[in-house]
């Protein structure tokens, strides 16, 4: 399972900005990086908190933004030395090289949504990693989610808290760990979290210690819910 590196251990510590993802979306986001590390892409940086962890896995990075928002790119290229940086709004960007991850996290509306989607489709991307996915504050990332796969050979394969992970099949070596040690269910072919405690993996342990994001049901069973209205 999923180990830790200096970068990481410095996101934890504070000393780099984490990624605005659960602990659990976090864990899991960095599995997959971890496995397909060749030629990776992110789309909207932000602050840069998951390209940071981008990079620590991935040998190629790209990473596209056109920084209109309040974050500064100066900023975050000092974390990020090595990472190739492509300033154009994602509209705009046009790549032919294969990819392994592409992870999206720039548009909230329904079009550019399913823009990015569409060039992931195209350069062949093994694995996209769609952030805010079932998030309430952006719905129509989830409605371009859901439409795209009804179009296209991928297939929705994993969801977390507040991510989506699409593949076109379901080989991946992270895939099947998430299934045999996660408490999971699969509903129409889509594996999901549900009930249950995590496995004890000291990692995972840290980063839903540390990160930006709560989820209220970590830890919780479905007995102990329903057991608060018992009488």
């Amino acid at each position: 399972m999923l180990e830790s590196n200096i970068i990481i251990e410095k996101q934890l510590n504070g000393l780099y900005p984490k990624p605005g993802k659960t602990g659990v979306d976090w864990f899991i986001f960095c599995l997959f990086l971890k496995e397909f590390n060749e030629n990776n892409l992110e789309i909207g940086v932000g602050h840069g908190g998951s390209a940071i962890s981008m990079s620590s896995y991935s040998k190629n990075l790209t990473l596209v933004d056109f920084w209109k928002q309040t974050w500064e790119k100066e900023k975050c290229k000092r974390f990020l030395k090595n990472a190739n940086f492509i300033d154009v709004n994602s509209k705009e960007f046009v790549t032919h090289k294969k990819l392994n991850l592409v992870h999206l996290d720039a548009n909230k509306d329904y079009k550019g949504t399913l823009n990015d989607l569409y060039i992931c489709e195209k350069v062949d991307a093994e694995i996209i990693i769609v952030d805010d996915f079932l998030q309430s504050f952006w719905p129509n990332i989830s409605y371009a989610t859901f439409d795209f796969v009804k179009k296209s050979n991928y297939k929705i394969i994993f969801v977390g808290n507040h991510q989506a992970i699409l593949s076109k099949n379901f080989s991946s070596q992270s895939y099947k760990e998430l299934i045999i040690n996660f408490p999971v269910v699969i509903t129409d072919g889509i594996a999901h979290l549900t009930y249950g405690k995590f496995p004890n993996i000291q990692l995972l342990n840290k980063m839903i210690e540390k990160s930006n994001l709560l989820y209220s049901w970590h830890e919780t069973n479905e007995k102990n819910i329903t057991n608060e209205f018992d009488v």
